[in-house]
């Protein structure tokens, strides 16, 4: 501003007589108004002001002091740290983080409208979910019922793909548009149990079928070969980057800003009439943009929110703790243990490197994976890589996988930006 010749002691919201800095003033205090009454709690850093998790934290600080036993498996549970760097960078000692945005429901939408919105209530407490999806898989540990079997599958293939994070086990992938993406919306499973016909349990992926032909060039895509670990890898970290990128809502706009900026890009008002110049083009597309991430905001997180749901670490390992359930004659069965997966999901036997020195660990649940921190030393330098592990030991890698929840939110924001160029 000083560069540029521009003062900083403009303070004037009067934009009467024109004044550019005083009208952005203006703005400006009506934007940051406007934060303080929208349901958000801004005022008090967005804070929790109902919400209470009903299960004790996972004690990740201190591995060696028994955890409290969950309340319910289907519900949110607390991670505890020693150390607990935020999404924004914010340096945390010693911390529990709170579930963030579970009342973000309240906060007041951008285009809903009432037939989307469901008004729960707990514990006295209103909830509003928008867009509601219903419940996502329920345990049930007392008996085998058809949510179960979707719950087991679901963190199990969690694990499971997490033994795809191995970028030496020869297994290449195409990642070119010839062989990724192109996803027919009705293909995309609305129902629990179509899930396990989507994705590719045991080589990853999806089903989608890739484009024939590159519309511009009208000739087949080059293919892109990777090993799949490292795609893996980096699309984990691409979605789970923190206060040095945009951070993953802003990917979009990153997106929309490449697209904007292409050569060969014509920027007509939903692909339609006149050419627009460049600051109408940026003002409409940002609003809408704007629009519909802040949409689909509320309704992902309103959704979490309200059905607060078990992070897949703390799924596997209860589930493990429990046993298997795919063996009933097996000592170690339980109704509610994890499904066994030959290679990827099994007990631990006598002679296993995992057994133990006195075969402490025989008959528990092992699971090949991403071995997690405890096997890094030296974050310059170390692998944890991919082995067998305690289940009980699981740890996340940012998941990669598009869970009941988090499938929902991305089809979200794809639908609410359709919707609002068809509207606006």
């Amino acid at each position: 501003m000083t560069e540029l010749g521009y003062s900083l002691n403009e303070l004037s919201a009067d934009y009467s007589n024109g004044n550019a800095a005083a009208l952005g003033n203006y703005i400006a205090e009506t934007v940051i108004d406007y934060g303080h009454t929208d349901g958000s709690n801004e005022i008090n850093k967005y804070s929790n002001q109902y919400y209470n998790p009903i299960n004790s934290p996972l004690l990740l600080n201190n591995p060696d002091q028994i955890n409290e036993p969950l309340i319910n498996p289907n519900r949110w549970q607390p991670l505890s740290f020693d150390t607990f760097i935020d999404q924004s960078g914010n340096l945390i000692e010693g911390s529990t983080p709170d579930f963030l945005g579970p009342e973000w429901g309240n906060v007041k939408p951008f285009n809903f409208n009432e037939a989307e919105k469901t008004i729960y209530s707990r514990s006295g407490n209103q909830y509003i979910v928008y867009d509601d999806p219903g419940s996502p898989p329920q345990l049930d540990v007392s008996k085998s019922t058809p949510s179960s079997d979707a719950y087991k599958w679901n963190f199990s293939l969690v694990s499971i793909w997490s033994s795809h994070h191995n970028p030496y086990d020869n297994v290449m992938w195409d990642i070119s548009p010839k062989s990724i993406g192109n996803i027919n919306f009705e293909l995309i499973p609305r129902e629990q149990e179509n899930y396990k016909y989507f994705y590719q349990e045991e080589d990853g992926g999806d089903i989608s079928s890739g484009h024939a032909i590159n519309p511009y060039t009208n000739a087949p895509y080059e293919e892109q070969i990777v090993p799949r670990g490292d795609y893996t890898r980096v699309l984990a970290e691409f979605w789970a980057d923190g206060p040095d990128s945009e951070t993953p809502p802003g990917h979009w706009f990153t997106i929309l800003n490449y697209v904007s900026d292409h050569e060969l890009f014509d920027k007509k008002f939903n692909g339609k009439g006149d050419k627009l110049n460049n600051l109408e083009w940026d003002i409409k597309s940002y609003f809408i943009l704007g629009g519909a991430m802040h949409d689909s905001a509320i309704a992902s997180w309103s959704i979490k929110g309200w059905y607060d749901y078990i992070r897949p670490i703390s799924a596997i390992r209860f589930m493990a703790e429990r046993g298997q359930s795919t063996d009933s004659s097996k000592d170690n069965y339980n109704v509610a243990g994890i499904p066994l997966k030959d290679g990827y999901i099994e007990t631990v036997e006598e002679g296993d490197p995992l057994a133990g020195n006195a075969n402490e660990n025989v008959g528990e649940i092992k699971v090949l994976a991403w071995k997690g921190h405890d096997y890094i030393s030296d974050s310059n330098t170390d692998e944890a890589g991919v082995g067998w592990i305690l289940a009980k030991n699981w740890y996340h890698i940012k998941d990669h996988l598009l869970s009941h929840l988090l499938l929902q939110g991305t089809f979200l924001d794809i639908q609410r930006i359709q919707e609002l160029q068809q509207r606006l």
